[in-house]
């Protein structure tokens, strides 16, 4: 496997290795929470951090923090499969490089422990 500066970059992600940070894209329901649907809400706001409490770097398989994809079209595919129907927006955020692990099995989504929404990309509704 390549450095995680590599994965990001050939998965489509902005990556600023000067600052360690990389660009990753989040959709969320128009309420701005997610993760109800596994009994750890998460809120989303913007110029705000969001943070994942079950957060194992360490961890292989699904689940255990964030999850951000390094496209915009990556993170609304990801968002249609988790919320089909759902009114929703869509989020720029910015994540500390040394905090990133790919999720196994989904190579369009990268997980953090935090992530910093910088910027409102689009909403949509249902």
């Amino acid at each position: 496997m390549g450095s995680m500066t590599d994965l990001l970059t050939a998965a489509g992600a902005r990556v600023d290795p000067v600052n360690g940070l990389v660009n990753l894209y989040k959709g969320v329901p128009a309420d701005g929470v997610t993760g109800r649907q596994y009994g750890r809400p998460i809120s989303w706001t913007l110029g705000m951090a969001s943070i994942a409490g079950d957060y194992d770097p360490g961890w292989a398989g699904e689940g255990r923090g964030l999850h951000l994809s390094p496209t915009r079209a990556g993170a609304v595919d990801h968002y249609g499969r988790l919320y089909p129907g759902t009114a929703g927006v869509l989020y720029e955020c910015v994540v500390p490089l040394s905090q990133c692990r790919p999720v196994d099995g989904d190579p369009s989504q990268f997980r953090c422990h935090w992530a910093t929404v910088t910027r409102l990309i689009e909403s949509w509704v249902a």
